[in-house]
C-alpha cells in the first residue's frame, strides 16, 4: 500500500507541472523504489534528516528554499490528492499570500506550501493529533502571515481510511 501510495505521489506532483521535484526517502535514497521513480520522472532523492516530523519538514523546507521562492510539502498518505490540486497551491501563493495549506479531515493537513521556512511552524506541535491544523494557522497569525485554505481533503492513517480509499480506489 505504502509504496503505491508514494508512487501515485510523485506522479501526481511531476503532473501537476510545478516545479522541480524532490522526494525526502526515509530511511534512505537506497530503496528500488526511489531509484526507479527518480529514473521515470527526473526527481532528486535526499534522505530525510533524523528528528520528529516538525524537525524532517524544517529542515526539508529549509534546504528546499535555498534554491527556491516557495515550496510545497506533501506526503503520500492522501492518495486523492491531484495534480490540480497542488497547481492551485502554486497559483495561491504566487498571489499576495505567504503560505498554503490544505487541511485534512481529521484536524492535520495534507499539504503545506510556504515562502519561509520558520521554524515556529515546525516546533511543538503535537504531531498526529486533531489539533494540526489549528496549532500550525494559530503560529501563521502570530507570524502576520496570510494564509489560503484549498479544499479539505482526507488521509489515510487508519483501517477505516483505508476501506474508504479501497471503495473508491480505481485499482
Amino acid at each position: 500500500m505504502q509504496r503505491e501510495f508514494v508512487r501515485r505521489s510523485v506522479h501526481n506532483a511531476w503532473a501537476a507541472v510545478v516545479g522541480p521535484l524532490t522526494v525526502w526517502c526515509d530511511p534512505d535514497a537506497s530503496d528500488p523504489l526511489f531509484i526507479e521513480l527518480a529514473q521515470c520522472y527526473s526527481l532528486t532523492l535526499r534522505s530525510q534528516p533524523p528528528g520528529d516530523l516538525g524537525m524532517r519538514m524544517q529542515v526539508c523546507a529549509a534546504a528546499a528554499l535555498k534554491d527556491a521562492k516557495a515550496v510545497i510539502i506533501i506526503g503520500s498518505d492522501c492518495p486523492i490528492m491531484n495534480p490540480t490540486y497542488l497547481r492551485q497551491a502554486v497559483a495561491a501563493l504566487n498571489s499576495d499570500t505567504d503560505a498554503v495549506i490544505g487541511p485534512a479531515e481529521d484536524g492535520g493537513y495534507v499539504l503545506l506550501a510556504i515562502k519561509r521556512a520558520h521554524e515556529k511552524l515546525f516546533t511543538d506541535i503535537a504531531w498526529g493529533s486533531r489539533t494540526v491544523l489549528d496549532e500550525t494557522l494559530s503560529r501563521m497569525r502570530a507570524l502576520n502571515w496570510r494564509c489560503h485554505h484549498l479544499d479539505t481533503l482526507w488521509d489515510v492513517d487508519r483501517p477505516e481510511d483505508w476501506e474508504r480509499w479501497q471503495r473508491i480506489s480505481p485499482e
